[in-house]
Parts: structure tokens; C-alpha cells; sequence
């Protein structure tokens, strides 16, 4: 089976408790949003899910592949959070080959085990905010529950922060590898990449003149409502990324990797549910079908 969708989900723990904040007020939208696209992933009942992330365990230089069989934690940041807990499986076998397959395609890549192989990788905020609005009751109770699947898991190198420009080639390349591999399995794939926009947003909120970091989170917006044909506003951003401290931005290059294999083979239908900063960073939610 193909990979039937792919989506962009944030990771700012604001998001899961916008009855915190109601001063701000773009959280109700964004977590609703979360709501939605959890509902989807759950109605399509995926047997494996590719969840792609700026805030795992990273190495300098290379992806990292995670290779324990579970991976466990919290949402826990600055102190708040930790309530927040997934555990699920690792699909050890297909992590260990799509790992050979990227390292023969000279894709800068080592595996990731932590502590020991036989004992959960720990995981935060970046992959369990994602995870845990899919595995929470459903938003929309007409939908039929189901376990949770089996992921693989790719971490950013570290230079995402400080030479993110770098590693665009290589994003892209990563992206091509992710649906070759993932199209053909005799299973149903989800792909989602966990991030957040500009971090450079106003503070105060008190200034209500469009800024340089809104302008960067609508370029990435912009991209969404049509990949293939504003690939190039994408790459453009890598330009002044740095700038704009995005955690998530090589992440959407990687799954602009994955839609552009199908920009001669079918129609790509994508749609923003929202695109938000309630506070210093962006969220988007993003879907592609």
C-alpha cells in the first residue's frame, strides 16, 4: 500500500491545555486542530507511522534512526507537562533497514540506542505532544478506537540550529528515501513531521503590526496550500531560517522531499487548518492527502 498522508502537527505544550490560557485565544483553534487531524490519522487506521523530529536525541552532523523497541516520556517543558505520557513500539525492523537504505544513498546517518536496546529510548515533548493526540479518546466519538501503531523515528542533526542551509540537499534526499522505501510496504503509512514555525514572534503580543517572523510563518503557509508548485518559496526560507529560529524547518523540507515523488503520478490535496503564534513561536497544522 502507499503512504496515504502525510501532516504537520506542532509540539508546543501550550497546545494542549488552552483552557490554561483563555487570553489566548489561538490555542482553542490550534488544539481543535490537533483534534482533527488526530481523528483522520485514527479513521484511516495506520499500521505505521514515520514521525520525523527537531527536539529528539540528535547527533552533530547526522539523522539519527531510533533502534530500541519502545520509546516512553512526557510532554514535560520548563517544568510543566510531564503528565502528559505516551509509550509505543518501535518497528525495529523497518528503522534497521531504512537506516541501511539511507546510509547507501550517502545520507549523513547513524542509529540511535539508548541505554540499551531492551529498555524504552526516552522521548519528549517533540515526539510526544504529536503522539499524544493521537492516542487520546476520540474528538469525534463516532469514530471506532484503535491501538496505537508501530513507529520509526528520525531525529535532526544538530546543525539544524546554527547551518540548517547545509543540510537542505540532504533533507530532500531523506524525503525521496522515506517514500521510496515506505510506498511499497504491504502496510499503510502515515508520515508526520512535528514542528514549529518562527520563534521570534512578538513577546508582548501588545505590537499588532505584521512583523518579519509572520511574513516567514505565511511563506511556509503559503508552501503548504501547494507544495509542488511553491517548492521554491520553501527553499527560499532556508535563506533566513536561522534568523527566524524555526526548530520544524528542515522537517517540512523533508516531507517536501516525500510530496514532491508525487508531482507527476497524482494531485497532492493539502489544506492549513491553522496557522497560529499565541505566543513567541508559530503552530501550524497541515495535512496532505
Amino acid at each position: 500500500m502507499p503512504i496515504i498522508g502525510a501532516y504537520i502537527l506542532p509540539h508546543g505544550a501550550l497546545s494542549l491545555t488552552p483552557f490554561k490560557y483563555p487570553e489566548l485565544k489561538e490555542l482553542v483553534l490550534i488544539h481543535k486542530s490537533c483534534c482533527d487531524i488526530s481523528d483522520e490519522i485514527k479513521y484511516s487506521n495506520p499500521d505505521l507511522i514515520v514521525l520525523t523530529t527537531p527536539h529528539g536525541i540528535s547527533l552533530n552532523t547526522s539523522f539519527g534512526v531510533y533502534l530500541n523497541s519502545v520509546a516512553e516520556g512526557s510532554a514535560e517543558w520548563q517544568g510543566e507537562w510531564s503528565e502528559y505520557k505516551v509509550k509505543v513500539e518501535i518497528d525495529i525492523n523497518h528503522s534497521k533497514d531504512f537506516l541501511n537504505r539511507i546510509k547507501i544513498a550517502n545520507i549523513p546517518s547513524e542509529g540511535i540506542v539508548g541505554y540499551s536496546d531492551d529498555m524504552p529510548i526516552p522521548i519528549r515533548w517533540g515526539e510526544v505532544i504529536p503522539i499524544w493526540f493521537i492516542s487520546q479518546p476520540y474528538y469525534n466519538y463516532s469514530i471506532k478506537p484503535i491501538a496505537l501503531p508501530k513507529f520509526v523515528f528520525l531525529s535532526l542533526p544538530r546543525i539544524r540550529l546554527t547551518e540548517p542551509e547545509l543540510l537542505v540537499n540532504d533533507c530532500l534526499k531523506l524525503g525521496k528515501e522515506i517514500f521510496e522505501y515506505f510506498n511499497l510496504l504491504d502496510k499503510k503509512v502515515i508520515v508526520i513531521t512535528s514542528a514549529d514555525l518562527a520563534h521570534t514572534h512578538d513577546k508582548s503580543r501588545l505590537n499588532t503590526v505584521e512583523d518579519e517572523a509572520d511574513l516567514f510563518d505565511k511563506s511556509i503557509e503559503l508552501w503548504a496550500t501547494n507544495p509542488n508548485e511553491n517548492e521554491n518559496v520553501l527553499l527560499e526560507c532556508s535563506k533566513i531560517v536561522t534568523k527566524y529560529k524555526s526548530c520544524g524547518y528542515l522537517g517540512i523540507v523533508i516531507l517536501q522531499g516525500v510530496l514532491r515523488q508525487l508531482k507527476d503520478i497524482k494531485e497532492i490535496k493539502s489544506e492549513v487548518l491553522c496557522n497560529e503564534h499565541p505566543t513567541y513561536f508559530g503552530m501550524m497544522v497541515a495535512k496532505f492527502n
